[in-house]
Order: structure tokens, then sequence, then C-alpha cells
């Protein structure tokens, strides 16, 4: 299979199989090959008569830092992921995009949209204001940034698929392997959706290593939450 686009219809369709596997549910595609596969297709015969599906800029290098590329959906083209009767993840990567923006997400399919902001400009009713951030530092540290990255790695996101009890709850993961679930016991999740919004609890148990869904037994909750809070696991 290979992507295509239907264009009258301004659809960019996207099988699995042209996504990059990582393990699970979780896939990755390039941004920028991408875009490139989607050049290929104006110019066929098919479809140099029709509007372009996309606006890029290039990375820039400045004072040694190198700026991701910017790829843009327009026209009123819109992606649709291929609906596999399996709900999975696509990390997209290599570029700052709107790709969450055009997406059909039919079948369960979400995606982790990766965009870093360096510059960026905030529209105010006094006109624009701009925000000087400085993605390789934090109050002048280079060292924190550095150890942020680190932690973020071992955190886990979830959403809640069954709940027994105000402590034990079936939880699917949007990453998911043995290995990183291989220590849960002693972390903490945090309701990050619903009703338990910001509320924190102990894992106490864990019952399914490489199972999805897994079920975790937990410090008691103040209440009952519901299938499909989410949360992340720190």
């Amino acid at each position: 299979m290979a992507i295509t686009i239907d264009w009258g219809q301004k659809i960019i369709n996207v099988p699995q199989a042209d996504l990059t596997f990582v393990s699970g549910t979780r896939y990755t595609l390039d941004a920028d090959a991408f875009r490139l596969i989607l050049k290929d297709l104006e110019d066929d015969t098919a479809g140099i008569a029709f509007e372009t599906t996309h606006r890029h800029n290039t990375q820039v290098v400045l004072s040694g830092v190198t700026y991701a590329r910017v790829i843009e959906i327009i026209n009123g083209y819109t992606i649709s992921f291929e609906n596999t009767g399996t709900p999975y993840t696509v990390e997209v990567q290599g570029a700052n995009h709107n790709f969450a923006d055009v997406t059909n997400f039919d079948g369960g399919m979400s995606m982790i949209v990766g965009n870093a902001a360096g510059l960026i400009v905030h529209e105010a009713a006094a006109g624009p204001t701009l925000v000087d951030a400085n993605i390789l530092s934090i109050d002048g540290s280079t060292t924190v940034p550095a150890l942020m990255r680190i932690a973020s790695e071992t955190m886990l996101l979830g959403t809640v698929a069954t709940v027994i009890s105000n402590s034990e709850l079936e939880v699917t993961f949007s990453s998911f392997s043995e290995e990183e679930t291989a220590n849960l016991q002693g972390r903490r999740i945090v309701f990050t959706s619903g009703a338990r919004k910001h509320e924190a609890a102990r894992i106490t148990a864990y019952d399914g290593q490489g199972a999805s869904p897994a079920k975790l037994t937990i410090t008691s909750l103040s209440a009952l939450p519901s299938i499909g809070d989410t949360l992340i696991v720190v």
C-alpha cells in the first residue's frame, strides 16, 4: 500500500503500513518524508490540476541552533490514517505541523504532535506581543531542560478503561511495552481530566505487565473516576 490523495474529496490517505512501527500500538511518521511524498503526488498527472496540499518552511540555523521546519496542510485537505479496527498512536517527528488540526481520528487512532516553540507571537487586543522563549535553558540553566527531558521519557499516558473500585482500575496506556511498565509499583498516577483531575494516588500493585489494559491497585481515591478519564504515571 502507499499514501494516496482523493483529489475530489481532498483527503490524504495514510496506510498503517507506511508508518514506522515502534512497539505495541505505537508508530512514527517522518513529517519531512511525508511532505516529499505529497509533492510527488502533486506533480503526477492526476494531481497537477489541483490545489497544493501544503505549505513548507525549511529548517533554519541561527547562532548554532537548528530550528525545525514547518509543514502546514492547507486548501481544505484533510488526513485520514487507516482504520485497522485496533486503536493505535502516531508520533509525528521532524517538523512543526498542523496535522492534528486536519486529521480524521476514526477508529481510535491518536496522535503525539511533538511541536516545539521557539519565539512565538501571542495576539492581544493591543496588538501582537513577542515572547522570547529559550527552549534550551530555564532560568539560565541548560541542565534543567535536560533533566526534564529524561523525566518525561519515563512518564506514561493512560486512559481509564474499567473502574473496579476507588482503589482498583484497569488502564490503557497510549505508549506501552513490557520495558516501560516493568517498575510501576511505588510510582504515582495523576489524573489529567474528569472529576478527579489533579488528584494523585500511589500504585501499590500492578497486574498485567505487557498487557493492555492493565490492572492497577492504588491508594484510595476520594471518589470513583470515570471510564475515559486520562492520567499520567510519574
